[in-house]
């Protein structure tokens, strides 16, 4: 079973092992849909996520960045 929108402490971990050089402080809520669509285990609705859904993965990920 693949990543849900709901799973925003795994995305948030995905995120940091595929983009191990990038801050998250500097990604666009735009770029980080894409590379979360990107992801081979994300298997959801693109469409389903929104700005409150994005702010959890990015706070996941940026607790693993420190």
């Amino acid at each position: 079973m693949g990543l849900k929108w709901h799973d925003s402490r795994a995305i948030g971990e995905a995120l940091y092992d595929a983009h191990p050089d990038v801050s998250p402080q500097s990604v666009r809520f735009t770029d980080m849909h894409r590379w979360i669509c990107d992801l081979d285990e994300f298997d959801d609705d693109p469409a389903a996520s929104n700005e409150k859904i994005l702010e959890a993965i990015l706070l996941v990920w940026l607790d693993e960045a420190e």
